[in-house]
This record gives C-alpha cells, sequence and structure tokens, in this order.
C-alpha cells in the first residue's frame, strides 16, 4: 500500500504504508531523463532527511556474485539502497542487457506499477517492528552515482 505525498518533477515522493494511516518510510524517486532512463530510487526516513540505513530494512541484500534479481541491495561504497528489479535505474545500470526501452511502454515500465513493485519488495511487517536507526552523515541530497546525461 502507498500514497503519494509529492510530484515535482523530477522528483516523486511515495509514503510506503504499513495501514491506512500509517507511513513507515517515503520512496523516493529521481526522473530526470523519463523518456530514456528509468527512475533512480531510495528509501527515506519521514523526514525526507536521512536515507533508510541498509540496517533498518529488512530482506535488504548484500550485493554479491550470485545474488537474485527482485529485492533491495546494499551495496558496499553506494550511499543508499537500491532496487535490484526491472524498471529502476540502478538494476538496468548493472544489467545492461536487460534494456530499459523495452519494458519503458509496457506495464512493466509504468511508474504506478515500478512504485507498487518496490512497495512489494520491502517486507513492510518487518520493518514496522522496529526502529529505524538514522544513518549519521547521509542525507537525501547525498550524490547517488552518477545518471548520463540524456540522448
Amino acid at each position: 500500500m502507498w500514497r503519494l505525498r509529492r510530484a515535482a518533477y523530477p522528483n516523486i515522493l511515495v509514503d510506503v504504508m504499513s495501514g491506512p494511516d500509517t507511513p513507515l518510510f517515503t520512496l523516493w524517486l529521481g526522473m530526470e531523463n523519463w523518456n530514456f532512463l528509468p527512475p533512480t530510487a531510495t528509501l527515506l526516513d519521514l523526514s525526507l532527511i536521512t536515507r533508510m540505513p541498509p540496517g533498518s530494512v529488512p530482506d535488504a541484500v548484500e550485493e554479491h556474485p550470485d545474488a537474485q534479481v527482485n529485492h533491495p541491495v546494499a551495496s558496499p561504497g553506494m550511499p543508499a539502497l537500491w532496487f535490484c528489479s526491472p524498471g529502476f535505474y540502478e538494476y538496468h545500470a548493472a544489467y545492461p542487457d536487460d534494456r530499459w526501452e523495452l519494458i519503458r511502454g509496457t506495464r512493466e515500465g509504468k511508474i504506478t506499477r515500478i512504485i507498487e513493485r518496490a512497495c512489494d519488495l520491502v517486507d513492510r511487517r518487518a520493518a514496522a517492528a522496529g526502529p529505524v536507526a538514522p544513518m549519521i552523515g547521509q542525507t537525501a541530497a547525498a550524490a547517488l552515482p552518477p545518471r548520463p546525461a540524456g540522448r
């Protein structure tokens, strides 16, 4: 379950809910080059300032060569979690043979489906059970890996 918090190009903020009126955290989507690139995404706490630390997001896994897709990933050296699933920039950068252009115009490439996929990848029941610890020094303004310029 999710609720749109704010949409102002190029950013979309979506509250990920554990119940009708209970947001757990916020999904941030950066849509700078939507016509050519999928959105980049990460999770923020409800203040919209602090990135969610990997240990506070259930089912986040460390990146390793045998990792499967469709889960949040905590990669060493990355400032935040990323989603290893089609429709997210980081996924398509890691798996260049799975081309964004092939899903962009399909149901899987719709922004609502991408939001639903992100919500489905996080175990909200486990997240609701534990407190969220702040990640010192990491804010929403911290730089993500650079995205290539538009074509």
